[in-house]
């Protein structure tokens, strides 16, 4: 039996993700069952992506095309996938109003819906630090828009430099900021403990903030409008873009000559 242990240095414990690779179960307990009749299944597959250039395109105004939520709903029947996004909820589920993912993701991170429970991946003293991050952006006079827990600062033309308590990541000309420690990478950890996940994890992404996502999955896969940062770490480019490659994607993952080519094994 061969266990990885993924450890990220300065982060609690919980975030210790043991992963069995020579059998893999996803077990739910009954209370946080998010398919009723989902208590134990073997050999599963857990796809966290991005949304904006990943899930939707641009071209469409980020609205989930209705193929690719079909795709995504009818994958969720026997796997995982999690939608992971520096957006707000009101417009992530506004923009995909016909995707049932197994859960969430959502302000980078920072709040997690699972089960029909709702999360949020911050600290208390976020609360006071954040004012002084609000005090600090209008000081400067730049334009910005508050989430629920995060900052998003847009057409950033400089780099921030903020207080200790807050940390800045950057996503194709606009910044976020949020709690030191909270990303997409912590989230997706947090969430995955949450659904006592233990199988083949899949990142999937296009920007910048995505690398954070690529350090805790299995494996990288990157559509082929990402960056090139990002394509550079990618264990698998897509020869498609946006929805289009998800639907790649998800095609490819059936294939077990696809996770054996990536030396991985279920």
């Amino acid at each position: 039996m061969r266990l990885q242990v993924l450890e990220l240095k300065g982060y609690s414990n919980e975030l210790l993700i043991y992963r069995n690779f020579k059998n893999r179960k996803f077990e739910v307990r009954p209370e946080n069952t998010f398919k009723q009749s989902w208590y134990t299944l073997e050999k599963m597959i857990l796809v966290a992506s991005d949304m904006d250039r990943t899930i939707s395109s641009e071209k469409d105004d980020f609205y989930v095309r209705d193929e690719v939520s079909e795709k995504i709903n009818e994958f969720c029947k026997a796997n995982a996938f999690l939608v992971v996004t520096g957006r707000e909820e009101k417009y992530a589920k506004l923009l995909a109003s016909k995707l049932e993912p197994t859960g969430w993701v959502i302000e980078n991170g920072a709040i997690i819906h699972i089960n029909g429970q709702k999360v949020i991946n911050v600290p208390e003293e976020w609360r006071v630090e954040r004012e002084r991050v609000i005090k600090e952006l209008k000081n400067r006079g730049l334009n910005f828009s508050l989430g629920e827990q995060i900052v998003y600062v847009n057409g950033i033309k400089e780099e921030l430099i903020l207080t200790d308590g807050a940390s800045v990541e950057y996503n194709r000309g606009d910044a976020m900021i949020m709690p030191v420690g909270v990303n997409k990478g912590t989230g997706l950890l947090k969430a995955i403990k949450l659904l006592n996940f233990d199988g083949i994890t899949i990142g999937v992404g296009d920007g910048e903030n995505d690398h954070k996502l690529f350090d805790v999955v299995d494996i990288r896969v990157a559509v082929a409008n990402a960056v090139p940062s990002l394509k550079e770490r990618a264990d698998h480019v897509l020869s498609k873009e946006d929805g289009e490659g998800i639907i790649e994607l998800l095609e490819l993952v059936r294939s077990e000559d696809f996770l054996k080519k990536l030396n991985v094994s279920q």
